[in-house]
């Protein structure tokens, strides 16, 4: 909880190492006063035989803003739901998700911003990157109340599929009770681009380093909106180390 005028940044990490199976069941609530603001990072990178489930609940009162950044890069069965009100005038709200998964993970995240209050904004940008047999779910719902005029809201979610056995459902939605406001969603599903490959390629780049420069571009959109410059340099750094991971891995060893 956060008074009036506060602010501070939040680092929630779950770490593990080898292959062991374990289990977290986690419950985080925020409430941000008038004029707050709260940074929240969550870094997950667990084994691919963890267990995990999160949910955050936040409620904003007048021009106070969240920023929610999560990254999900190992897990057998990650679940992570994010709920907003937004209900104070001028509160804002900004989620940005990545997500890298390989082997036979299940890695889902559902959000939902209520607009509760007019002149309220919320923004969302999701990636996922899925090899092997991963699944990736993006479930996001956007609820604009009776009498909340004057809001913006957007939802985007981008995914990157590296083989034939991985997939990835996506479903951004809104549900609007008032009419003078500005929303928009968007979705797509798709592999790496041939034709920026094959530039790559004609220029000397091996292909496995041009794989790996294309996923780090189309996962630096989420890392550069951190703002602790520290904080981001570290997240690349986890990041660099799963994607030669997903590009390292056999699909048949993960049969």
């Amino acid at each position: 909880s956060l008074g009036e005028g506060a602010g501070a940044t939040l680092l929630e990490t779950h770490a593990g190492s080898g292959g062991e199976a374990c289990f977290a069941n986690l419950l985080t609530g925020v409430l941000l006063g008038e004029g707050a603001r709260l940074d929240h990072l969550r870094l997950q990178y667990e084994s691919e035989a963890a267990f995990h489930f999160s949910s955050t609940g936040a409620r904003l009162q007048r021009d106070s803003r969240y920023l929610n950044h999560n990254l999900c890069l190992g897990a057998r069965l990650n679940r992570n739901d994010i709920a907003v009100e937004l209900a104070g005038e001028g509160a804002a709200v900004e989620l940005h998700g990545l997500t890298l998964g390989g082997g036979r993970s299940h890695l889902d995240n559902h959000t939902r911003v209520d607009h509760l209050a007019p002149h309220t904004t919320s923004a969302e940008n999701y990636k996922a990157v899925l090899g092997d047999r991963a699944r990736g779910v993006f479930n996001g719902k956007v609820v604009v109340h009776p009498g909340a005029q004057k809001i913006v809201a957007g939802q985007s979610s981008r995914n990157l599929l590296l083989s034939a056995g991985a997939e990835m459902d996506t479903k951004p939605e809104l549900e609007i009770y008032a009419d003078d406001v500005q929303c928009h969603h968007g979705a797509t599903v798709g592999q790496l681009d041939e034709l920026a490959l094959f530039y790559l390629r004609s220029r000397g780049v091996p292909e496995a380093e041009a794989r790996a420069m294309l996923i780090h571009a189309f996962a630096g959109e989420v890392l550069r909106a951190i703002d602790h410059e520290g904080l981001r340099r570290h997240c690349h750094a986890l990041v660099d180390r799963r994607v030669d991971q997903l590009l390292g891995q056999d699909p048949e060893e993960a049969s």
